[in-house]
């Protein structure tokens, strides 16, 4: 994003980054990618990589120029990589808070851990945002956020219902 506010995209896979040497693992005999952008099954070196990981990487982009803030910062390339893996996916609101709703869920859909749960194609996404353009609903997004909120209820009533102690201490 230019000062002017022009977007300029690029393919941020071999980006490197000219503030933060730790941050980059773009380097002669080694391309991996820049971490802050990198999806999960890029980070694992997963065989199979496919179009949802540009969509990912989209996801943390587009993140990023919302909020100002990448996703996932952590001290270290190899930091960061693991908060991709393992932390759930940020809600950009918490660093906006005015942030639209909708766009918001199109973010974290974009950045949904389980590629399955991506967006599949480009024209998916190109679906819901042009809902978003036009006011109305992105229904993918929706539809995700909510097959999220039931995973994460039936996870917390497994959680409130497991005993706190061993089982086999038990017997």
């Amino acid at each position: 994003l230019t000062a002017e506010g022009q977007v300029k995209l690029c393919d941020l896979g071999l980006a490197k980054s000219t503030g933060s040497l730790e941050q980059s693992l773009t380097q002669e005999g080694l391309t991996v990618g820049t971490p802050y952008f990198m999806s999960p099954e890029q980070i694992r070196g997963d065989k199979d990589v496919d179009i949802r990981a540009d969509l990912y990487s989209l996801g943390a982009t587009l993140h990023f120029l919302v909020t100002g803030k990448h996703p996932y910062e952590g001290k270290s390339a190899a930091e960061t990589m693991s908060l991709h893996l393992n932390q759930p996916v940020p809600d950009p609101r918490r660093q906006l808070p005015g942030l639209n709703e909708d766009l918001s869920l199109v973010i974290m859909k974009l950045m949904a851990k389980d590629r399955g749960q991506r967006y599949q194609t480009p024209a998916e996404l190109l679906e819901d945002l042009k809902r978003l353009q036009t006011g109305s609903t992105p229904a993918l997004a929706r539809q995700h956020a909510a097959r999220a909120n039931v995973m994460r209820t039936q996870r917390l009533v497994v959680k409130k219902d497991t005993p706190k102690w061993p089982v086999a201490a038990a017997i």
